[in-house]
């Protein structure tokens, strides 16, 4: 038959280890220094009880964490919402600020097109005024030596 050996380790983490070589043999378990399996039985209960103590604790955190990221998912959405109306609002200011600043270049250019017409207005009559200075003053020139 099958012969299985392995080190039992006794005793508290803090302390000395006890350890005691139990052996399967034919059916049969044998064990070293009269380790009693009641005592095997005890050590199993409680590496038991641990791994239980251990499981219901990491089943804890992972609803916890399954808890945080729902919290995290609905957050998200919150901030998604928010920053799509953030974006259309700004969209819609932008939009009309750039119709106001069409609406003032167009009007600055129609002034310089009327300011080009004024100063062509300017420099034709400066010379009709020019002209009839001097008619006048040849008028009074010739008036005044007769």
């Amino acid at each position: 038959m099958a012969k299985l050996s392995l080190i039992l380790t006794l005793g508290d983490p803090h302390e000395e280890y006890e350890q005691r070589r139990v052996r399967w043999k034919d059916g049969r378990i044998s064990w070293s220094n009269k380790l009693s399996l009641l005592r095997i039985f005890k050590l199993l209960q409680e590496s038991q009880t641990q791994l239980q103590e251990s499981q219901a604790r990491t089943e804890q955190v992972v609803a916890q964490t399954a808890a945080a990221v729902a919290q995290s998912a609905e957050t998200v959405g919150q901030v998604v919402e928010i920053v799509t109306r953030l974006a259309n609002v700004t969209q819609a200011g932008f939009t009309e600020v750039n119709a106001k600043i069409n609406a003032l270049v167009d009007a600055q250019i129609r002034t310089e097109e009327n300011l080009i017409r004024t100063n062509k207005n300017v420099a034709i009559t400066d010379e009709s005024l020019k002209n009839l200075i001097a008619v006048v003053d040849r008028y009074l020139s010739d008036r005044n030596g007769k």
